[in-house]
């Protein structure tokens, strides 16, 4: 059986021995007349964004697009030319699915999936597949990204089962809500530095977003370049302005910090995100999710229904511990407290004690919670 996760930054499907067959952002576009996918049509986000659309996977619906874009009139039109373009109806196929989609979602989404002849086995949350354990806490939480929205999935076990209990979702904080945080940066230092605005172009902002989009796959790469107009453009960005954008984007995420919070692989690739959510959070954990996944995906379809099309929500917890590991600051002095509102305060004009991050205190019957601004 395959299997396909749903992610729009990561479009993945896995064959029955786990290998990944093709893995792609949820991304559309028309070039020479022609529908494409992928990372050739992140391509032209930036240059014919009236022809480019990359929100249909999680809120794939048959309302009007404002323009066709090729052949498709509509977000669930480009859902099914997507996954035409994927070998699919080979065999029987089961989905990995955020916890946060809903079973009307999902329905469309099968419906879809049976005009173009693929036999869909079941659904089953993604999360369970990401994070299957020994030694996990009672409830714990993990934390995934999409390209414009961030989310949450509350796990809960026992002494026999691990489940997915809840979620919450932020809709704009995604990864391309940190993608145009830094290359609003960016810009800023080069209308400073040179008076030329890669914003202002498409061809530029093209080139600027591929630059920023490549951190999420190779790392952050600090020297910018421009080209174009016959002049081209260098300068080296400071890692500590993009930082300070990161954690601004991170603001007023409001994390429930009593219980630990493991983030996902793609979290992980995000320059700077772990880091900060740690001084937010101070009880995060790391865990190959990817590898977790293709561990445990072959158990979890033999659990689908053979009779019926079902969502699965809970599973036994594996005797295969998935390693996991806490992602360690040392104790460092915090330079801010946030308040229950998520409004951030300098230490100094609160108190005069030393704080350091991720310390809860109360002052004059307020709470706050200790970290560190960048």
């Amino acid at each position: 059986m395959q299997v396909l996760e749903l992610n729009d930054q990561e479009l993945t499907l896995y064959a029955s021995d786990a290998q990944i067959i093709r893995s792609e952002p949820a991304a559309a576009a028309v070039v020479d007349d022609n529908l494409v996918f992928g990372d050739v049509a992140l391509e032209q986000s930036r240059i014919s964004p009236q022809y480019f659309n990359n929100r249909y996977l999680g809120n794939a619906t048959a309302q009007q697009l404002p323009s066709p874009i090729g052949t498709a009139h509509n977000l669930a039109d480009l859902v099914f030319h997507h996954l035409a373009s994927y070998p699919l109806a080979d065999e029987p196929l089961a989905v990995l699915t955020p916890s946060h989609f809903a079973n009307e979602q999902l329905g469309l989404l099968l419906g879809i999936c049976q005009e173009l002849k693929i036999d869909v086995r079941g659904f089953i949350d993604l999360s369970l597949a990401q994070t299957l354990s020994v030694g996990v806490p009672k409830a714990f939480q993990v934390l995934d990204l999409e390209w414009h929205r961030l989310s949450i999935t509350r796990m809960e076990s026992s002494a026999a089962t691990v489940s997915a209990s809840g979620h919450r979702v932020w809709e704009g904080r995604g990864l391309n809500h940190f993608i145009e945080g830094w290359m609003g940066v960016i810009a800023d230092e080069f209308m400073q530095q040179t008076r030329f605005d890669p914003l202002h172009r498409g061809d530029s902002e093209q080139q600027l977003f591929q630059q920023a989009y490549a951190w999420l796959k190779g790392g952050l790469k600090t020297r910018i370049s421009i080209r174009g107009n016959e002049n081209d453009r260098e300068l080296d960005i400071e890692p500590d302005r993009l930082k300070a954008k990161t954690f601004q984007r991170l603001e007023g995420l409001d994390l429930d910090t009593d219980l630990p919070l493991v983030l996902t692989d793609r979290a992980l690739r995000v320059p700077f995100l772990s880091e900060l959510v740690n001084g937010m959070h101070h009880n995060v954990v790391s865990t190959n999710t990817k590898q977790s996944i293709r561990t445990h995906i072959a158990e979890l379809c033999e659990e689908l229904p053979a009779d019926s099309i079902g969502r699965l929500s809970a599973t036994a917890i594996r005797t295969e511990s998935v390693t996991t590991t806490n992602i360690q600051t040392t104790s460092e002095a915090a330079t801010h407290l946030l308040d229950e509102q998520h409004h951030a305060h300098l230490v100094t004009g609160i108190t005069q004690e030393p704080i350091n991050i991720g310390d809860k205190v109360t002052v004059d019957g307020t709470p706050y919670r200790a970290i560190k601004v960048f």
